[in-house]
C-alpha cells in the first residue's frame, strides 16, 4: 500500500510539473533586479533556479562544518554502545567493579545515560558501596524519566530492606504506576500486613501480563490466604470472602484458610460453606473445623455428622468433632467413646486433648495426665502411654485404645507388651 501511494504521489509531481512548465513556456516572464545601478533580467524559471542553487549550496555548507560533530558523535556513541555491551558482558561475570566502570563510560551518550547509571548504580550496590550506589542514582533526579525510574529502583531497595512505608511513599508519586511499580507495590502492601488492598492490585496485574500463568496463580494464593489470615473482625472476613474469584472459592486451600480463621474469631457461621464443601470433596481438615464452630447449633450439626459417619467411619477428624458436639451438649460418656474410636485408628494429638479434657470433667485426674502427656508423645511421633482404667463405659479404652497395632492385612493386633504375657 506504501509503494502503491508513493507512485500515484510522483505521477502527480510529474504531470504538475509538465502542466507548469507548458504554462510558464508560453510565457516565461520576465525578473528584473536592479541594484547599485547594475540591473539584471532573466526570466522566471531561471530565478527560481538559481534561487534553489544558492539554498542548496548553503545547505552543502552547512553540511559541510557539522560533519565533523557529526562523526565525533557517531564515535562517541559507538564506544558508548560498545561500553554498555561490555558492561552487560562483566556484569554477567560477576566482575561488578569493571562492569560499573564501563557502565559510567556508556553514560557519556544520551541515549544511554539513563540505563547506564541505573546499572552502574546495581553494580556498585551489589559490591557493597551504597554510597556511590545512591550517588549515580542521585545523578539521575533531574531528568523526568530518569527520575521516574530511581523511584523504583529506591522502591525495591526499600522492601529489601523490610521497609514497605517507605517503599509505598517513593510509590506514591509516580502515576500511572507501571507494571513493575504494581508490583511493587502489591509486595510493599503485603509486608505491611494490608493483604485485602493487595488483592485489589490483582486483576490490573493480572492485565498487564507482568508475571506469567504459574507466577501469577501463586502470587494470587498466597495473597488471597494472607488476607484471610490477616481479617481482625468478621466484617472483614466476609468482605475478603465476598471479593473472591468464584474459581478460588472452591479451592481446599482458601476455604480451608476462611474456615480457619472463622472459627477463630467466632463471629462468623461457616457451617455451611463446610458441608457444602464435604458434598464435594471429604477433607479431614474440613471435618476437624466443622466441630469447632460455635456459632451454629451443636445438635443440628450433631444429626449432620451423624449422617456422615456411615460413610466415613475410618474419619479420625469426624469421630472427633462428633466427640465435640456430644461434649457440646454435655454428653461427656458419648464424647469418651468417639475419642476412643480416634484413637483406635491413630494417636492423634488432638484426640489426646480432648480424651484429657473428658478426664477432667470426670474428675480422674490420673487418667488426664497421662492423656496430656500422651499428646506431648503423640507430636514426637512417640508411642502413647496405656491409660488408667476409667469408668464402665470407658473400661475397653484404656490400654488397646492408646496403643493398638494392625497387621500387613488390616488386622488388629495385642500390643507387643500384652502379647508377652
Amino acid at each position: 500500500m506504501k509503494w502503491f501511494l508513493r507512485i500515484v504521489v510522483i505521477v502527480a509531481v510529474l504531470v504538475i510539473g509538465a502542466l507548469g512548465w507548458q504554462w510558464l513556456a508560453a510565457d516565461p516572464g520576465v525578473v528584473q533586479l536592479r541594484i547599485r545601478g547594475y540591473v539584471i533580467e532573466t526570466t522566471v524559471i531561471t530565478a527560481v533556479g538559481l534561487v534553489a542553487l544558492l539554498f542548496a549550496a548553503i545547505w552543502l555548507v552547512w553540511w559541510l562544518l557539522r560533519a565533523p560533530l557529526r562523526w565525533l558523535a557517531g564515535r562517541r556513541r559507538a564506544r558508548s554502545r560498545h561500553a554498555f555491551a561490555q558492561a552487560e558482558l562483566r556484569l554477567r561475570e560477576g566482575q561488578w567493579a569493571k562492569a560499573e566502570k564501563l557502565f559510567v563510560r556508556a553514560a557519556e551518550d544520551s541515549d544511554f545515560r539513563i540505563p547506564a547509571l541505573l546499572e552502574a548504580a546495581q553494580a556498585a550496590h551489589t559490591r557493597g558501596n551504597e554510597a556511590q550506589a545512591h550517588a549515580y542514582l542521585a545523578a539521575l533526579d533531574d531528568d523526568a524519566e530518569g527520575h521516574r525510574l530511581v523511584q523504583l529502583e529506591r522502591a525495591r531497595e526499600a522492601l529489601a530492606n523490610e521497609q514497605p512505608a517507605h517503599a509505598l511513599s517513593l510509590l506514591e508519586g509516580l502515576s500511572p504506576l507501571p507494571p513493575n511499580g504494581l508490583l511493587l507495590r502489591h509486595e510493599a502492601l503485603r509486608q505491611s500486613r494490608r493483604a485485602e488492598e493487595a488483592l485489589a492490585l490483582l486483576p490490573e496485574l493480572h492485565r498487564c501480563q507482568l508475571l506469567d500463568g504459574l507466577a501469577y496463580a501463586k502470587l494470587e494464593l498466597a495473597t488471597i490466604l494472607q488476607a484471610l489470615a490477616e481479617a481482625s473482625d468478621g466484617a472483614q472476613l466476609t468482605r475478603v470472602w465476598e471479593a473472591l474469584p468464584r474459581g478460588q472459592k472452591r479451592t481446599d486451600s482458601v476455604v480451608s484458610a476462611y474456615v480457619q480463621r472463622a472459627v477463630e474469631l467466632a463471629d462468623v457461621d461457616a457451617s455451611a460453606l463446610i458441608e457444602t464443601q464435604l458434598k464435594l470433596e471429604w477433607s479431614e481438615d474440613l471435618i476437624r473445623q466443622y466441630g469447632r464452630i460455635r456459632q451454629s447449633s451443636p445438635a443440628r450439626r450433631l444429626k449432620q455428622a451423624e449422617a456422615w459417619l456411615s460413610g466415613h467411619k475410618d474419619s479420625v477428624g469426624l469421630n472427633l468433632t462428633l466427640a465435640r458436639l456430644h461434649l457440646a451438649l454435655g454428653e461427656t460418656s458419648q464424647a469418651e467413646e468417639f475419642v476412643g474410636h480416634a484413637l483406635a485408628l491413630d494417636s492423634d494429638a488432638e484426640a489426646w486433648e480432648l480424651m484429657a479434657d473428658i478426664a477432667e470433667r470426670q474428675n480422674q485426674s490420673e487418667r488426664a495426665r497421662v492423656a496430656l502427656g500422651n499428646v506431648l508423645r503423640s507430636r514426637r511421633g512417640e508411642a502413647p502411654l496405656p491409660l488408667p482404667a476409667g469408668g464402665a463405659r470407658a473400661s475397653h479404652l484404656g490400654l488397646f485404645a492408646a496403643s493398638e497395632k494392625r497387621g500387613e492385612h488390616g488386622f488388629p493386633q495385642l500390643p507387643d507388651d500384652v502379647a508377652a504375657h
